[in-house]
């Protein structure tokens, strides 16, 4: 599982099965983080609208997620760099 490096992905109280690895991407490079460009993405598109309350962008934001298909995600977060790290380390 490729994580950042923030604190609560370090703790020593976090358990993991056995067979799940963790691979760290470097501090402060969010542009490596594959997350990154799905929250960018859905930024554009839930920020370009003006909302009455909190509930209302609440359901815009889940709607927005709600419709990416795994080929979208796999379009937006499957780094080449990554594929090819993790089938190094592998």
């Amino acid at each position: 599982m490729v994580l950042d490096n923030g604190g609560f992905h370090k703790t020593p109280k976090l358990s993991r099965p056995e067979h799940l690895r963790f691979v760290f991407t470097p501090p402060y490079t969010p542009e490596v983080n594959p997350m990154e460009r799905v929250f960018e993405d859905v930024k554009e598109e839930v920020t370009a609208e003006v909302y009455e309350s909190l509930a209302e962008m609440s359901d815009s934001l889940c709607k927005t997620i709600q419709r990416y298909t795994p080929e979208q995600l796999s379009r937006l977060t499957s780094y080449p760099f990554f594929i090819n790290g993790i089938k190094a380390i592998s």
